[in-house]
């Protein structure tokens, strides 16, 4: 097996953490985005905007995760695609992080 970088292996659990949001299983999805922001810690990202609202944080995580590692595009599109799942009000523009 593969030894993924820890960066790496965030980006999996903010992917996972999406998947039990997106499936209405938000007690799971709030429980690993608590692990999701401890593993940031680690990595040294700790000034992120972090708002206590599921959909803002996971995108901060994701676009923090973004800035500091080479993310594959391909990758990028397919939460690019999940994040469209979110209330309006929650979803950031492409690319950027920030809000529209």
């Amino acid at each position: 097996m593969v030894n993924r970088p820890e960066w790496y292996k965030t980006l999996r659990l903010v992917h996972r953490g999406l998947i039990k949001y997106l499936s209405n299983k938000t007690v799971a999805a709030n429980d690993l985005l608590l692990e999701i922001k401890e593993k940031l810690n680690e990595l040294g990202i700790k000034n992120i905007g972090i708002e206590n609202k599921f959909e803002i944080d996971i995108q901060y995580a994701f676009w923090e995760i973004c800035n500091r590692y080479n993310v594959d595009s391909d990758i990028i599109v397919l939460f690019e695609k999940l994040f469209e799942n979110f209330n309006d009000n929650n979803y950031f523009c492409k690319r950027c992080g920030s809000k529209e």
